[in-house]
């Protein structure tokens, strides 16, 4: 089923969009069409985007005050590119969804920690061709080499093929890792 089929079927509430790709396109015209809320989601921000062209720029403006009834976004960074796009935007719209951890609840539990850390390098994230893994195992291995020896945390699960590269990369380099796997956020 394409996506107009589904919007027309499932006439969702709300919406939560974050790109500008022709599907993601297509779907906040069905959306506005009949009546669905829609929340842009963003995590970049306006310097980020400086090379961007009039186009892009002139399609921000239009998408960010026509197709967005709310925002959220990573920081207060990405609030002022909203605001730099659509300037009547009303604050009682803005919302926050902060890509990190809670730093208080670790900052607490560091607390009763040794000082000592425990790892040189963590790579925290899906194990997938475009997360990198091979350039976290090259980095791991620049480490080493510089520092004599490196710890690294590998948190996540995904492509086999990948992780056994990364891994045989590593080990093939001397380099210590512990592989927590997949671990929920809190």
């Amino acid at each position: 089923m394409g996506i107009v089929p589904l919007l027309l079927k499932v006439r969702p509430n709300v919406l939560i969009w974050f790109s500008f790709q022709p599907t993601v396109i297509l779907s906040l015209i069905i959306s506005r069409i009949i009546n669905t809320k829609l929340i842009v989601l963003s995590d970049t921000w306006l310097t980020r985007d400086r090379n961007i062209s009039c186009i892009q720029n002139f399609g921000r403006k239009i998408a960010f005050k026509y197709f967005s009834d709310a925002f959220i976004g990573a920081s207060h960074q990405t609030v002022k590119m909203f605001q730099h796009y659509n300037s009547k935007m009303d604050s009682k719209k803005i919302f926050y969804s902060h890509l990190c951890a809670d730093n208080d609840f670790f900052l607490e539990r560091l607390k009763n920690m040794e000082n000592k850390k425990k790892f040189d390098i963590i790579f925290a994230g899906r194990i997938v061709k475009e997360k990198n893994p091979l350039f976290f195992a090259k980095v791991a291995i620049l480490i080493k080499n510089k520092l004599g020896s490196c710890k690294a945390l590998v948190i996540g699960d995904g492509d086999d093929n990948l992780k056994k590269q990364m891994f045989n990369l590593m080990e093939s380099n001397a380099v210590e890792y512990h592989y927590a796997g997949f671990i929920e956020h809190d």
